[in-house]
């Protein structure tokens, strides 16, 4: 319980930083989190079970999180991006380990899922960190690549 509080924290404040002092993309990795972590604790809540086996609805959620973040990366002037995506489809693998071998010990397999969101938190603060520190160097940081046309 102190690990999910501990967690529910340090994303609470991760995000409200990354909302606050980032661009665009640090504002919707952090509300992808949210979002995420928003509908895991909900299904998890419910469903106190839901990591005795695969949980289908939690590799949905990790999967979404995953589409969100690839597409970030992909047009995001920033190379933190990618990192987060690949974290997320990191977490995904633990989903699909325990598909194939059902006997990976519960620990292990809520262990290896969750380990990835705690290595993304500080990806985004850093990223965040790097972002406030280019608009303070050069006065404006450009969010998006010029092949997406964004701004």
């Amino acid at each position: 319980m102190e690990r999910a509080i501990f967690f529910a924290v340090l994303l609470a404040s991760t995000s409200l930083y990354a909302l606050v002092r980032g661009g665009t993309p640090e504002r919707l990795t952090a509300l992808g989190y949210l979002a995420a972590y928003a509908a895991s604790a909900f299904f998890v809540l419910h469903n106190p079970t839901a990591w005795q086996s695969v949980s289908w609805v939690l590799l949905l959620i990790d999967i979404a999180l995953a589409v969100v973040l690839v597409f970030i990366a992909l047009y995001a002037n920033r190379y933190w991006t990618m990192w987060a995506a690949s974290a997320q489809i990191a977490s995904i693998g633990a989903h699909f380990a325990k598909f194939v071998a059902p006997e990976i010990v519960l620990y292990a397999y809520g262990l290896t899922a969750i380990f990835w969101s705690y290595l993304s938190l500080p990806i985004l603060f850093f990223g965040t960190m790097r972002h406030e520190q280019r608009q303070k160097l050069y006065g404006s940081d450009i969010s998006w690549t010029i092949f997406s046309d964004g701004k």
